[in-house]
């Protein structure tokens, strides 16, 4: 008996410590703002330290990530792991100034500070930052209050998601990258009178209801192509049947 249970203990001994039981590597697909590094220390992974069923446990933990809306985790024979994730992709900052006007755009954007949220296509929040790393517009003007990391922010009025959703996808696929990563910032704080500024040229565009968007949108993209580099002022857009009206501030 004693015979027998000793070789037992040596053959669990032999089967812990063969490279089999232990991950050497985790591929992970479809990851553009996380990284793998980012994900293994919050997976609390190292080289060679886990058992393929512990590590399993943690990998799916991930989906707990705010940036993490879809996760799969598969072993690959012998000793890895292949993790494919769908990412929340941010698509906004969401200022914590409640209020914007004109006259607080008479600067550069490196001195347009503060804390910013990043918010995806389903308004939910992914992250603070501090800085501006991406070329995304800026949502002003929503009352909310209670914002909590990895969660929908909730705000006092529904129809605004759908503004957001709708103004940020259309700023995306019209405007340049480059006057976006200047200031651009999508004012919601009224639904009948929404404004867009713009940080450099500073300009307010009186763009009024969520409505024939895309001939809005095209207006702003065409009068950028020709207003002079140190504008200042409003241009009313609201009405696309009618030119739109510049008044300049001195």
């Amino acid at each position: 008996m004693k015979v027998l249970k000793g070789f037992m203990i040596l053959i669990i001994i032999i089967f812990a410590l063969a490279p089999c039981f232990y991950i050497s590597d985790v591929e992970f697909i479809g990851i553009d703002y996380l990284s793998k590094d980012e994900l293994l220390r919050e997976a609390k992974y190292n080289k060679g330290k886990f058992f393929r069923f512990d590590l399993k446990g943690e990998l799916n933990q991930l989906i707990d990530n705010p940036y993490v809306e879809k996760i799969n985790v598969m072993s690959k024979f012998p000793n890895r792991y292949k993790v494919t994730i769908e990412e929340r992709v941010p698509v906004a900052y969401l200022s914590q100034d409640s209020k914007i006007s004109l006259n607080m755009l008479d600067f550069k954007e490196d001195k347009y500070s503060g804390k910013f949220y990043y918010m995806d296509t389903n308004n939910n929040i992914l992250s603070l930052t501090d800085k501006k790393e991406r070329k995304l517009p800026i949502i002003s003007g929503l009352e909310y209050k209670e914002v909590k990391i990895g969660n929908k922010i909730e705000i006092e009025n529904d129809k605004k998601y759908q503004i957001i959703n709708t103004l940020t996808s259309l700023v995306a696929k019209n405007i340049e990258d480059d006057i976006i990563s200047k200031g651009l910032i999508i004012d919601v704080e009224k639904e009948h009178d929404i404004k867009i500024y713009l940080l450099d040229p500073v300009i307010e565009f009186r763009y009024g209801k969520c409505e024939k968007n895309l001939e809005k949108m095209k207006k702003i993209v065409e009068i950028l192509k020709h207003i002079p580099s140190n504008y200042r002022g409003t241009i009313d857009i609201r009405d696309v049947n009618r030119n739109s009206s510049f008044k300049p501030i001195t």
